[in-house]
């Protein structure tokens, strides 16, 4: 530390919200390790603002269910899909702190929705896929953004043997990693009321 540094001990998330922005390594970069659920913090947000979300969730389950059905042209359809709801977020419903964590989030999904949106094929959505569904995880987390219930899901062999999670709105395990060739591989790790 140098004289003139600041320190910042409170504002965690806040921080790392604006770290992710900044382009620094961050708790919700889909490049980093694998999100600790310590250090999700959840943030209480009104159900107008939440209304905001749901299309976003409601997409990527959508993705979702292209990849296990291995259609390629409607995954990148969706991917495009989702670029464009997620563009069309309200934030005035947002409190200052809510906003900088969406903020954060949403570089993170756009970074990723831009590669799986102009793909080659259906292996480069997958591995996409693999950090998009990490932070989608983070941000359903953060904002407690379902009412019925959404289950995690883990395939111990996606992601080149290192595992991957998904978000799905039925314990059945329906693999997007794999769809066919291994449709029944994974797990429910965890149910999100």
């Amino acid at each position: 530390m140098e004289a003139g540094e600041e320190i910042v001990v409170n504002g965690t998330f806040t921080v790392d919200a604006a770290a992710q922005l900044a382009g620094k390594p961050s708790m919700m970069n889909p490049e980093m390790e694998k999100i600790d659920d310590a250090d999700i913090i959840q943030i209480e947000i009104p159900e107008k603002a939440k209304s905001e979300f749901k299309p976003i969730v409601a997409g990527y389950l959508d993705l979702k269910e292209t990849l296990v059905a291995d259609n390629f042209s409607a995954a990148k359809e969706n991917a495009s899909e989702l670029e464009e709801i997620m563009e069309a977020v309200n934030t005035s419903v947002l409190s200052q702190d809510a906003l900088v964590v969406w903020e954060s989030y949403r570089e993170a999904l756009e970074n990723t929705i831009e590669d799986l949106s102009t793909a080659g094929n259906i292996s480069e959505i997958r591995n996409g896929f693999v950090g998009f569904s990490e932070t989608m995880i983070g941000l359903v987390k953060t904002f407690q953004l379902v009412n019925e219930g959404l289950y995690v899901l883990h395939c111990p062999m996606a992601n080149s043997d290192q595992g991957a999670d998904w978000l799905s709105a039925s314990p059945e395990v329906q693999n997007p990693y794999y769809g066919a060739a291994m449709l029944r591989c994974g797990e429910v790790t965890e149910t999100i009321n």
